[in-house]
Parts: C-alpha cells; structure tokens; sequence
C-alpha cells in the first residue's frame, strides 16, 4: 500500500512538472556579429601571388610576378587598419627590377547578420605604397591603390568573399 501511494505521487509529479506552463520559452540574446567575427581574431590576414605578361605597358613591363601579404587589424570602434606588403618582380625592356611596396591604409568596418553567418563589409580609402627597387631606373615609384569595398562572411575560422564567382578572398586568423 505504501509503495502504492509513493508510486501515485512520483506520477502526479511527473504529470504536474512537464508541459503545463503556457509562458512561452525565454528568448536567448543572440551576441551581434562584430563580437563573433572579434571573438574569432582582431587580427586577419591573407598572402596572394600574382603573375602574368603584359602587351604594350605604357612603362615598359612585360612580365611580372607579384606577392601580397595584408593583415587586418579590426579596432572595437568600427575601423580597419591594414597593413599591406608587395614584393614584386618586373621583366621590363631595361631588365629585371626586383621591388618592394608597403604601407598602410584606413578603412571604416561595418558588422551584420546574413541569416545565420555574420557579414564584415569593410571599406578601405584609396592610398599609395611607396615602392622601393633593386636599382635604379623603375617608372613607377608607388603602388596606387583605389576605394577598395570588400564583403566578408564567417564561416568556421575564416572570412571568405562570396560577392562573385571570381573572388577567393579567404583571410584566416592571425591573432
């Protein structure tokens, strides 16, 4: 009888505890996709290799091979820092330069939601990063660099383009 009677209440319990409530479930603050992207890396970077022939160059290349490294320092106030280095190899009508540009540019970094995937969409102003050659004699003595706008997504550890099937941006964390 008695373990009759303790059998009654564990049910009347289990019936009493499970689904009775009618509030609805608390809602789970979801953290903004500037934290997300942060909370991965501050510090993004990615290394691209260029090379191809030129015809008719108005100062006097031929063939070149290029490798840029950028790093992204995204600041907690909505900027970009980026820091950019090109080391570069140019086959002109005067011989091979070997050369070197580098600088730094500013930018404004806007943070949103694209459905479940946190969107960086960076905004770089145009610069200029001064070069320097192995000898003398090159024509051009800076890079020149436009407005760059780029669109990033996070997906796992990276921040990939996807604003056209030609962009393969990937940068991955640095720190």
């Amino acid at each position: 009888m008695r373990a009759r009677l303790l059998l009654l209440l564990a049910a009347v319990g289990l019936l009493v505890g499970c689904g009775n409530d009618s509030a609805p479930p608390p809602k789970v603050a979801r953290e903004s996709a500037g934290v997300q992207v942060r909370r991965v890396a501050t510090q993004w970077g990615d290394t691209v290799s260029e090379e191809g022939f030129l015809e008719g160059d108005p100062n006097g290349v031929s063939e070149f091979h290029v490798v840029t490294r950028r790093t992204f320092i995204l600041k907690d106030d909505n900027r970009v820092d980026v820091h950019i280095e090109r080391d570069e190899v140019y086959t002109t009508k005067l011989g091979p330069f070997r050369c070197k540009a580098k600088g730094d540019l500013r930018g404004v970094v806007r943070y949103a939601w694209a459905g479940d995937e946190a969107e960086v969409a960076l905004t770089l102003g145009p610069g200029e990063l001064p070069r320097t050659c192995d000898r003398p004699g090159f024509a051009v003595t800076s890079k020149s660099l436009g407005e760059t706008k780029l669109t990033l997504y996070l997906r796992s550890d990276q921040l990939i383009a996807k604003t056209s099937a030609r962009d393969r941006t990937v940068l991955l964390p640095l720190q």
